[in-house]
C-alpha cells in the first residue's frame, strides 16, 4: 500500500515545481522528538484548531489517547496541510453535510408511496421530501449518465 501523501494540484507545488512527498512513517518518525505544545507554537492558529479538533475526535470516538493521539493527530494536520495548503476552498457548514446525509437517508427509504411517511420520521414537509428525491435522483442519474454538453 502506498501510503505517501501527494499535494492537492498544481497549485500546491512548491516554488520549484518539485511535489513534497512523504510516507506516513517519515511523518511520524519526523514527529518523534518534537513536543506537542513547541509544535502548536510554530503552526499557524488554524493549523493549531485542526490538531485540536482532531485530537478530540480521535480521543472520544477512536478512544486513541496520549502519545499515539499526538502523533496521529499532528500526522493528520500535515496530510491536511499538504494537500490543501496554499488553495483556497470552500468547507461546507456542518448544517448542510447534515441535510445532505438526512437526502441519503430520506432516499433509502423511499418505497415508492411513502412520502406522508417519510415527511413525519424525518420531521420536515412532504415537499421537501420531494425536493430531497429529485435531488439525489438527479445525482444519481448524473453519475450513470453525463451531459453531452459539459464545458
Amino acid at each position: 500500500m502506498n501510503n505517501s501523501i501527494e499535494p492537492y494540484n498544481e497549485a500546491s507545488k512548491d516554488l520549484f515545481g518539485d511535489h513534497f512527498t512523504a510516507t506516513m512513517d517519515e511523518m511520524l518518525e519526523n514527529l518523534t522528538d518534537l513536543d506537542m505544545e513547541d509544535l502548536k507554537l510554530l503552526w499557524p492558529a488554524r493549523l493549531v484548531e485542526f490538531y485540536e479538533i482532531l485530537s478530540h475526535c480521535l480521543s472520544t470516538v477512536g478512544e486513541i489517547q496520549d502519545e499515539q493521539n499526538n502523533k496521529l493527530s499532528a500526522v493528520l494536520v500535515t496530510a491536511i496541510a499538504n494537500h490543501f495548503g496554499g488553495v483556497s476552498f470552500y468547507l461546507p457548514h456542518n448544517q448542510k453535510l447534515e441535510r445532505a446525509i438526512r437526502d441519503i437517508k430520506i432516499w433509502k427509504a423511499f418505497t415508492g408511496n411513502n412520502h406522508q411517511i417519510l415527511a413525519k420520521k424525518f420531521r420536515v414537509s412532504e415537499m421537501t421530501i420531494r425536493t430531497a428525491l429529485a435531488n439525489q435522483h438527479r445525482i444519481r442519474h448524473n453519475k450513470i449518465q453525463p451531459s453531452l454538453f459539459q464545458d
